[in-house]
């Protein structure tokens, strides 16, 4: 799990990744878009979630973890319109990720 950390840490400190870092909540995101967003996605998730698992040993393989990274994206893809600022950093930050993961032989 030593490359699933790296390549997170690499991910975390990415200038894309601000919006990915905590799970969408009526606080931060306001009560409309966050009930709109909890119909629309069956299960959320951020690199917050990704690092509190990892501390916590809950990943048995590079393969969750990788699944639960993609998720973050995938989730905001089919949530967000194409051509937003979101959506492009999703992309974005989907490709610097699966990069990462073959760098780091993951």
């Amino acid at each position: 799990m030593q490359n699933c950390w790296l390549v997170l840490g690499e991910l975390f400190y990415h200038y894309e990744a601000g919006e990915f870092e905590k799970e969408i909540t009526p606080e931060t995101h306001g009560r409309e878009l966050y009930d709109q967003y909890c119909e629309d996605v069956n299960q959320p998730i951020a690199i917050e979630t990704v690092i509190n698992k990892i501390k916590a040993g809950e990943y048995t393989d590079k393969e969750e973890f990788k699944s639960d990274v993609e998720r973050i994206f995938s989730n905001c893809l089919s949530f967000n319109k194409e051509g937003s600022e979101i959506y492009e950093s999703a992309l974005s930050l989907k490709f610097f990720f699966r990069d990462k993961c073959g760098e780091f032989r993951l």
